[in-house]
């Protein structure tokens, strides 16, 4: 029962915390009055990470007075009194194992128990999702052109994709060598820039905190955010590499389709 507690402060002492350090987090934003994609982003990425080291720290950290409840094992219980014992003389009896009927679970151990079940299942989801990348990059086919390193073609994807950090690539969809010339340029210069921010890596962190706070409404809106403003800032640092014109018009028509919700990286 100890522990169960012990587990349930735990994590309503780091959720406490973590909230602390969101609203730090948007009074710095309303404060500053920041609106820039990427300060933004870097901003909200200075959150997960925070929330992931108070998760690791926590128990080092002075304990938040947080009341837990538990069960009040000092109460004395009214019973009745046992009635008196008969001996009989006789033969003796052969004695019977005492029997010990099953204890329902408390709903501090249903708690933590769900809680370990959600962990292992996004987990799960988690390393399956990342071995699926792995299998998207092994099937695909490196571009031969003079600007294409570490770019490659595949007919798994719909939309042009980054995976990787220490070893990034940029994956194409088929069709991309019928992309005029105005295109082409703005999908590589957004890409580019996912891979100079390490964009993938970042959500990689999202997702996992996401893992641990799956309880929690922040992890999951900040996993979504974080990704929004990735494809945002790209968008603006690759405008400022391409300038204006039709170059322009194609990284106006990409972040439409990010809004909509038809492309995204990975």
């Amino acid at each position: 029962m100890e522990f169960n507690s012990s587990v349930l402060s735990y994590l309503a002492s780091v959720t406490v915390r973590s909230l602390g350090l969101a609203a730090l987090a948007l009074a710095a934003v309303l404060v500053g009055r920041i609106k820039s994609a990427a300060a933004l982003h870097a901003i909200l990425t200075a959150v997960v990470a925070g929330m992931l080291a108070l998760a690791a720290l926590a128990p080092v950290l002075a304990p938040l007075p947080l009341r837990i409840l538990r069960p009040d094992v000092g109460q004395v219980l009214d019973l009745p009194s046992p009635p008196p014992l008969e001996i009989a003389v006789g033969k003796p009896q052969p004695a019977q194992p005492a029997t010990r009927a099953p204890q329902p679970l408390s709903w501090q151990q249903f708690a933590v128990v769900a809680y370990g079940a959600g962990v292992l299942a996004f987990l799960i989801r988690l390393a399956f999702g990342y071995l699926f990348t792995r299998r998207l990059v092994r099937a695909s086919r490196a571009i031969d052109r003079p600007w294409a390193t570490e770019v490659y073609e595949s007919s798994w994807i719909s939309v042009p994709l980054t995976v990787g950090w220490v070893h990034p690539k940029i994956l194409l969809p088929l069709g991309w060598d019928e992309w005029d010339e105005a295109k082409l340029q703005a999908v590589m210069a957004h890409e580019r820039t996912h891979v100079r921010r390490g964009d993938w890596a970042i959500a990689v962190l999202a997702g996992l905190n996401r893992c641990i706070f799956w309880f929690h409404p922040l992890a999951w809106w900040l996993e979504r955010r974080l990704a929004f403003l990735a494809e945002q800032a790209c968008d603006d640092s690759a405008l400022l590499l391409v300038g204006t014109g039709p170059y322009a018009q194609a990284l106006l028509d990409m972040a439409a389709a990010v809004k909509a919700g038809q492309g995204r990286f990975v």
